[in-house]
């Protein structure tokens, strides 16, 4: 039954209503573009019009009772039909899978696909308008429902969505593979076939795995097979896994029968596996290679940028399939990748190798370099870097000290149209956290709400609104196009500017975005540098 890939997908998940609300939409006017940072659900009341998703692109006629599924990074925007309004009921929401599931713990991390998005063609709308009106009972516009009793109101209604939604979704043979991908990512610890399979698409089993096989060049029992034991391969290089637990974790009851296949399939028991050195590595995040290389581990890099030739780039969406055959071929250990990134990649690179991510914002710099190191069994070469680095942070804390005394120091970028105040992460790692400067006290408001270089890294900012800038020392970091070069012309022409304390004085520089944007060992050391000369060239 169709209905079991769309169970699974909400199997172990947690729901987090963060904003619902009516739409009203009148006179041929538009509801403005954005793009989403969590799902959303739209359902069309009454009335007409239409939805532009990603940047027009698509568009969609927006009619009564229908059912829209936009995943996170959609842009949108609707408008109503000149002669009609348009009410909408606007509901986002975030969806956190458990990723690690045993008696005493539970790890879940954002759920960033769908199965299934853009227009939802559904057969029980009676029970989606009954269930629509219970989300909404006595909350017409909420905001935040982090503890709403309204949100098993949206279990249901996603899985009656699921679960009763019309096939022509499935429009190519293209999607329909996709479709059993994502069946298999999302229940491979279930009793799965390959007569299951085909018959999620309608296909003959034969000619589905010809098709299959022709697109992930391997046939859908292979590609089962080495999703499961890239998952336990995963858990087994956790600190503290039980063999118990990932058996049946990764759908095998019995964990004997479990260490047999695992022994056949890598030629090592899982209890020496755990204890294995894993050198052959891929690492899908420039910050992740350069721990790496600082480490003494060269990784295997798919794809080089020639702006930076040690760092390996990351996978577009459009280049998978060649880093795909790329990775078949050179057979890595693991796959390094940050945490935002792990659902994409686990269904593109799931079943070549175990896909490991750590965690970009809840930690910082000296604990990426101590997850990775554990890793890879480099944790005194992590230790002794790290205690190179104090030291040599400590001597130029106090030449800096020395020069300037407890000098304030505001970081501003000006990139993609958006001006941002950084904190203590980034670029203002070197400033606050190694030279221990002082911020804004805006940004020093933040910091403190969390571990250092942890969570914050920046809080939107205005040129019109200089305020935030009134500190002893500015800088300033920009990419070089038309944008930011009129902005920051504009912002230098205000009255506003001219009467901060680091104009006056001459204590303004402007730093390249791409040396201080990485957030890495080798571009802290680097950054490190220059931060020390300007600082102590000042006036």
């Amino acid at each position: 039954m169709k209905e079991d890939i769309h169970n699974a997908f909400l199997h172990k998940t947690l729901l987090e209503i963060k904003q619902m609300e009516q739409v009203e939409i009148h006179d041929g006017s538009r509801w403005a573009k954005q793009e989403l940072i969590s799902h959303m659900l739209l359902y069309v009341v009454n009335g007409k019009g239409k939805l532009y998703m990603n940047d027009g692109c698509n568009a969609a006629e927006l009619l009564p009772s229908t059912v829209f599924l936009l995943p996170v990074g959609s842009v949108l925007a609707a408008e109503c039909a000149a002669e009609h309004g348009l009410h909408l009921y606007k509901i986002e929401f975030d969806i956190y899978r458990a990723m690690e599931w045993s008696d005493k713990r539970r790890v879940y991390e954002k759920e960033l696909t769908l199965p299934g998005n853009g227009e939802i063609r559904v057969e029980q709308h009676p029970r989606i308008r009954r269930l629509i009106r219970l989300i909404f009972k006595d909350s017409p516009s909420i905001t935040r429902m982090d503890h709403s009793p309204n949100q098993p109101y949206l279990h249901d209604l996603l899985s009656v969505i699921f679960d009763n939604r019309t096939s022509t979704i499935l429009e190519s043979t293209d999607n329909l593979l996709d479709y059993t991908i994502e069946y298999m990512q999302q229940a491979f610890s279930t009793n799965i076939t390959l007569a299951k399979l085909a018959d999620l698409t309608g296909m003959n089993p034969s000619y589905f795995s010809q098709l299959f096989k022709r697109k992930m060049k391997k046939s859908p029992i292979e590609y089962l097979t080495d999703l499961r034991m890239n998952q336990a391969k995963k858990q087994l290089l956790q600190p503290n896994g039980k063999i118990r637990d990932i058996a049946q974790d990764v759908g095998y009851k019995d964990e004997f029968y479990f260490s047999r296949r695992f022994k056949t399939y890598s030629g090592i028991a899982p209890t020496a596996y755990m204890k294995q050195q894993h050198i052959h590595i891929v690492s899908l995040s420039q910050p992740y290679t350069d721990h790496l290389l600082t480490l003494g581990v060269k990784p295997l890099a798919i794809h080089i940028d020639k702006e930076a030739p040690m760092m390996s780039m990351p996978v577009y969406d459009r280049m998978w399939e060649r880093y795909r055959e790329t990775l078949l071929m050179n057979k890595p250990d693991m796959i390094l990748c940050k945490d935002h990134i792990s659902q994409q990649m686990n269904r593109y690179f799931g079943d070549i190798a175990p896909i490991v991510t750590i965690p970009w914002k809840r930690l910082d710099v000296f604990g990426h370099m101590r997850e990775i190191a554990r890793l890879v069994g480099k944790e005194n070469e992590a230790y002794e870097w790290i205690a190179r680095h104090e030291e040599r942070v400590e001597r130029d804390q106090k030449k800096v000290k020395a020069m300037i005394g407890e000098g304030t120091v505001g970081l501003l970028t000006f990139v993609d149209h958006k001006v941002k105040l950084y904190g203590a992460r980034n670029i203002g790692h070197v400033f606050y956290r190694s030279l221990n400067l002082s911020p804004p006290e805006q940004i020093r408001r933040e910091i403190d709400k969390h571990l250092p270089g942890t969570v914050f890294n920046w809080m939107s900012a205005t040129t019109a609104n200089l305020s935030d800038c009134d500190t002893d020392y500015l800088f300033l970091v920009t990419k070089s196009g038309e944008w930011e070069r009129d902005s920051i012309k504009e912002i230098q022409q205000s009255e506003g500017w001219r009467s901060l304390p680091a104009v006056k004085y001459g204590n303004v520089h402007v730093l390249d975005w791409d040396k201080w944007m990485m957030y890495s060992p080798r571009s802290i050391e680097s950054q490190l540098s220059e931060a020390v000369s300007l600082l102590m060239a000042a006036k």
